[in-house]
């Protein structure tokens, strides 16, 4: 699972299943979780200290998500092949 697939996930669970109160459990603002979500293009990330909260939002276990963040903020393909390698 990609770390983008893990965000949804936090907003599938949320109490208002919404990206707003996703940001509200997680502790964060609105249109940051909203950069998050598109990590991919923004290159803007959560700090590793917001991880044990998007794991129990999104109900994935703590060491997925961090596996899936590492992998999304690598830059190099061959490393994230390397590393999806290792996560699997």
């Amino acid at each position: 699972m990609n770390f983008e697939h893990i965000l949804f996930d936090c907003i599938k669970y949320s109490s208002g299943r919404s990206s707003k109160s996703a940001a509200e459990t997680i502790g964060v603002s609105a249109a940051t979780f909203s950069v998050w979500l598109n990590c991919y293009r923004t290159r803007r990330f959560p700090s590793v200290d917001h991880l044990p909260e998007i794991a129990k939002l999104s109900q994935q276990p703590l060491r997925e998500v961090v596996d899936s963040y590492i992998i999304a903020r690598a830059e190099k393909p061959e490393t994230k092949q390397a590393l999806e390698g290792l996560a699997a």
